[in-house]
Protein backbone atom coordinates (compact mmCIF):
# COMPACT_ATOMS: atom_id res chain seq x y z
CA UNK A 1 0.00 0.00 0.00
CA UNK A 2 1.59 0.87 -0.24
CA UNK A 3 5.81 6.63 -0.43
CA UNK A 4 7.51 17.21 -3.20
CA UNK A 5 13.75 29.66 -8.21
CA UNK A 6 14.69 32.27 -8.63
CA UNK A 7 13.24 34.73 -11.10
CA UNK A 8 13.76 34.29 -14.80
CA UNK A 9 17.30 35.00 -15.91
CA UNK A 10 17.72 37.69 -18.60
CA UNK A 11 20.62 38.19 -20.94
CA UNK A 12 22.68 41.30 -20.21
CA UNK A 13 23.04 43.40 -23.38
CA UNK A 14 26.68 44.41 -24.11
CA UNK A 15 25.43 47.01 -26.58
CA UNK A 16 22.31 48.90 -27.60
CA UNK A 17 20.60 46.48 -29.97
CA UNK A 18 18.07 46.97 -32.66
CA UNK A 19 15.13 44.58 -32.15
CA UNK A 20 16.75 41.24 -31.36
CA UNK A 21 20.02 42.20 -33.06
CA UNK A 22 23.31 43.23 -31.49
CA UNK A 23 25.28 44.90 -34.31
CA UNK A 24 28.77 44.76 -32.83
CA UNK A 25 28.51 41.03 -32.30
CA UNK A 26 26.89 40.35 -35.66
CA UNK A 27 24.32 37.81 -34.55
CA UNK A 28 20.63 37.73 -33.73
CA UNK A 29 19.34 37.05 -30.24
CA UNK A 30 16.25 34.83 -29.97
CA UNK A 31 13.83 36.10 -27.32
CA UNK A 32 10.70 35.00 -25.49
CA UNK A 33 7.70 37.11 -24.63
CA UNK A 34 9.53 39.17 -22.01
CA UNK A 35 12.87 39.56 -23.74
CA UNK A 36 14.06 36.14 -22.64
CA UNK A 37 17.54 35.32 -23.90
CA UNK A 38 18.42 32.26 -25.92
CA UNK A 39 20.43 30.92 -22.98
CA UNK A 40 17.51 31.29 -20.59
CA UNK A 41 15.18 29.63 -23.09
CA UNK A 42 17.57 26.71 -23.41
CA UNK A 43 17.75 26.32 -19.64
CA UNK A 44 13.98 26.44 -19.33
CA UNK A 45 13.56 23.91 -22.14
CA UNK A 46 16.15 21.60 -20.56
CA UNK A 47 14.33 21.80 -17.22
CA UNK A 48 11.00 21.01 -18.87
CA UNK A 49 12.53 18.03 -20.67
CA UNK A 50 14.07 16.80 -17.43
CA UNK A 51 10.73 17.00 -15.61
CA UNK A 52 8.99 15.26 -18.52
CA UNK A 53 11.60 12.50 -18.59
CA UNK A 54 11.36 11.90 -14.84
CA UNK A 55 7.56 11.91 -15.04
CA UNK A 56 7.60 9.34 -17.84
CA UNK A 57 10.03 7.23 -15.82
CA UNK A 58 7.74 7.19 -12.81
CA UNK A 59 4.66 6.68 -14.95
CA UNK A 60 6.41 3.53 -16.13
CA UNK A 61 6.23 2.32 -12.52
CA UNK A 62 2.43 2.15 -12.89
CA UNK A 63 2.69 -0.92 -15.09
CA UNK A 64 1.16 -4.35 -14.58
CA UNK A 65 3.60 -7.11 -13.49
CA UNK A 66 4.21 -9.91 -15.97
CA UNK A 67 1.65 -12.66 -15.50
CA UNK A 68 -0.62 -10.57 -13.28
CA UNK A 69 -4.29 -10.44 -14.26
CA UNK A 70 -6.47 -7.59 -12.96
CA UNK A 71 -10.08 -8.47 -12.25
CA UNK A 72 -12.84 -7.80 -14.78
CA UNK A 73 -16.21 -6.34 -13.81
CA UNK A 74 -14.66 -4.07 -11.19
CA UNK A 75 -17.21 -1.83 -9.45
CA UNK A 76 -15.76 1.38 -8.08
CA UNK A 77 -18.58 1.97 -5.59
CA UNK A 78 -17.66 -1.25 -3.80
CA UNK A 79 -14.09 -0.02 -3.53
CA UNK A 80 -14.93 3.00 -1.36
CA UNK A 81 -14.66 2.98 2.41
CA UNK A 82 -12.15 1.52 4.83
CA UNK A 83 -10.11 -1.63 4.38
CA UNK A 84 -7.89 -3.38 6.90
CA UNK A 85 -4.49 -4.54 5.78
CA UNK A 86 -4.37 -8.26 6.55
CA UNK A 87 -0.99 -9.03 4.99
CA UNK A 88 1.66 -7.21 2.95
CA UNK A 89 5.02 -7.60 1.34
CA UNK A 90 7.73 -5.76 3.21
CA UNK A 91 8.15 -2.20 1.94
CA UNK A 92 9.90 0.86 3.26
CA UNK A 93 6.73 2.98 3.50
CA UNK A 94 5.02 0.65 5.95
CA UNK A 95 7.97 -0.91 7.69
CA UNK A 96 7.37 -1.15 11.43
CA UNK A 97 3.66 -0.38 11.25
CA UNK A 98 0.73 -2.30 12.71
CA UNK A 99 -3.02 -1.58 12.71
CA UNK A 100 -2.78 -0.40 9.10
CA UNK A 101 -5.91 0.70 7.25
CA UNK A 102 -6.63 2.22 3.85
CA UNK A 103 -9.68 4.40 3.26
CA UNK A 104 -10.85 5.23 -0.27
CA UNK A 105 -13.16 8.15 -1.05
CA UNK A 106 -14.41 9.78 -4.27
CA UNK A 107 -12.95 13.11 -5.38
CA UNK A 108 -14.90 15.75 -7.32
CA UNK A 109 -12.79 15.23 -10.46
CA UNK A 110 -13.55 11.50 -10.55
CA UNK A 111 -10.26 10.40 -9.00
CA UNK A 112 -10.06 8.49 -5.72
CA UNK A 113 -8.60 9.80 -2.48
CA UNK A 114 -6.44 7.33 -0.59
CA UNK A 115 -5.84 7.77 3.12
CA UNK A 116 -3.42 5.24 4.64
CA UNK A 117 -3.07 5.07 8.40
CA UNK A 118 -0.97 2.92 10.71
CA UNK A 119 0.68 2.80 14.10
CA UNK A 120 4.40 2.59 14.68
CA UNK A 121 4.82 -0.55 16.72
CA UNK A 122 7.92 0.67 18.55
CA UNK A 123 6.61 4.06 19.71
CA UNK A 124 2.84 3.77 19.50
CA UNK A 125 2.74 6.89 17.32
CA UNK A 126 0.14 7.05 14.55
CA UNK A 127 1.15 8.04 11.04
CA UNK A 128 -0.98 8.91 8.04
CA UNK A 129 -0.44 9.59 4.35
CA UNK A 130 -2.83 10.86 1.70
CA UNK A 131 -2.70 10.25 -2.04
CA UNK A 132 -4.94 9.76 -5.02
CA UNK A 133 -5.69 7.05 -7.54
CA UNK A 134 -7.09 6.90 -11.04
CA UNK A 135 -7.85 4.16 -13.51
CA UNK A 136 -5.44 2.94 -16.15
CA UNK A 137 -7.84 2.15 -18.96
CA UNK A 138 -11.53 1.20 -18.53
CA UNK A 139 -12.96 1.67 -15.05
CA UNK A 140 -14.51 -1.80 -14.99
CA UNK A 141 -11.04 -3.38 -14.90
CA UNK A 142 -9.20 -3.40 -11.57
CA UNK A 143 -6.11 -1.64 -12.83
CA UNK A 144 -5.29 1.71 -11.28
CA UNK A 145 -2.30 3.91 -10.57
CA UNK A 146 -1.71 5.75 -7.29
CA UNK A 147 0.33 8.80 -6.38
CA UNK A 148 1.43 10.14 -3.03
CA UNK A 149 3.77 12.70 -4.59
CA UNK A 150 2.86 14.97 -7.49
CA UNK A 151 2.82 13.31 -10.92
CA UNK A 152 4.72 10.21 -9.84
CA UNK A 153 2.63 7.04 -9.93
CA UNK A 154 2.94 3.39 -9.00
CA UNK A 155 0.67 0.56 -10.01
CA UNK A 156 -2.33 -0.57 -7.98
CA UNK A 157 -3.74 -3.74 -9.49
CA UNK A 158 -6.67 -5.70 -8.04
CA UNK A 159 -5.99 -9.40 -8.70
CA UNK A 160 -8.95 -10.85 -6.81
CA UNK A 161 -11.94 -9.57 -4.85
CA UNK A 162 -15.07 -10.87 -3.19
CA UNK A 163 -17.87 -10.33 -5.69
CA UNK A 164 -20.56 -11.57 -3.29
CA UNK A 165 -20.03 -9.64 -0.08
CA UNK A 166 -17.18 -7.26 -1.03
CA UNK A 167 -15.22 -8.42 1.99
CA UNK A 168 -11.65 -8.82 0.70
CA UNK A 169 -9.20 -7.88 -2.08
CA UNK A 170 -5.84 -9.11 -3.33
CA UNK A 171 -3.77 -6.20 -4.65
CA UNK A 172 -0.31 -5.90 -6.18
CA UNK A 173 1.96 -3.04 -7.17
CA UNK A 174 3.96 -2.48 -10.36
CA UNK A 175 6.11 -5.57 -9.93
CA UNK A 176 6.21 -8.85 -8.04
CA UNK A 177 7.80 -7.26 -4.97
CA UNK A 178 4.58 -5.71 -3.70
CA UNK A 179 1.47 -7.60 -2.63
CA UNK A 180 -1.35 -6.84 -0.21
CA UNK A 181 -4.37 -8.64 1.18
CA UNK A 182 -7.10 -6.23 2.33
CA UNK A 183 -10.37 -6.97 4.10
CA UNK A 184 -13.38 -5.11 5.44
CA UNK A 185 -12.80 -6.60 8.89
CA UNK A 186 -9.52 -6.75 10.86
CA UNK A 187 -9.52 -10.57 10.65
CA UNK A 188 -9.99 -12.66 7.50
CA UNK A 189 -10.86 -16.35 7.55
CA UNK A 190 -7.73 -18.53 7.13
CA UNK A 191 -9.37 -20.48 4.31
CA UNK A 192 -9.91 -17.30 2.29
CA UNK A 193 -6.36 -16.17 2.97
CA UNK A 194 -5.07 -19.50 1.66
CA UNK A 195 -7.16 -19.14 -1.51
CA UNK A 196 -5.74 -15.66 -2.12
CA UNK A 197 -2.19 -16.89 -1.57
CA UNK A 198 -2.72 -19.60 -4.19
CA UNK A 199 -3.96 -16.99 -6.68
CA UNK A 200 -0.92 -14.83 -5.94
CA UNK A 201 1.48 -17.73 -6.46
CA UNK A 202 -0.19 -18.64 -9.74
CA UNK A 203 0.48 -15.10 -10.95
CA UNK A 204 4.15 -15.20 -10.06
CA UNK A 205 4.29 -13.81 -6.50
CA UNK A 206 6.41 -15.18 -3.66
CA UNK A 207 4.13 -15.31 -0.62
CA UNK A 208 6.50 -16.93 1.85
CA UNK A 209 7.72 -13.65 3.31
CA UNK A 210 4.39 -11.85 3.65
CA UNK A 211 3.93 -9.89 6.88
CA UNK A 212 0.62 -10.51 8.63
CA UNK A 213 -0.53 -7.30 10.28
CA UNK A 214 -1.64 -7.04 13.90
CA UNK A 215 -4.94 -5.20 14.50
CA UNK A 216 -5.18 -5.18 18.27
CA UNK A 217 -6.51 -1.59 18.22
CA UNK A 218 -9.04 -2.08 15.43
CA UNK A 219 -11.99 0.32 15.34
CA UNK A 220 -15.53 -0.57 14.24
CA UNK A 221 -15.82 -1.13 10.51
CA UNK A 222 -17.00 1.82 8.42
CA UNK A 223 -17.71 1.41 4.70
CA UNK A 224 -18.99 4.90 4.02
CA UNK A 225 -16.84 7.90 3.08
CA UNK A 226 -16.96 9.64 6.45
CA UNK A 227 -13.59 10.12 8.07
CA UNK A 228 -13.56 8.79 11.62
CA UNK A 229 -13.16 11.40 14.32
CA UNK A 230 -10.17 9.52 15.74
CA UNK A 231 -8.36 9.92 12.38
Amino acid sequence: MPPRQSGRAHWEQPCEPTPDLCPDQGHRIQRGDAGESLGAMKKRTALALTVATVSLLFLGFARLPDGAQPVQGFELEQFYGRWYEIARSDNRWERGLDNVTATYSPLPNGDIEIRNRGRKTASGEWTESTGRAEFVGPNDIGRLKVSFFGPFYIGYNVLAHDTDENSYMLVCGSNHKYLWILAREPVLEPGIVDELLVIAEQQGFDVDDLIFVDHDLAEPTRRDNTRLASN
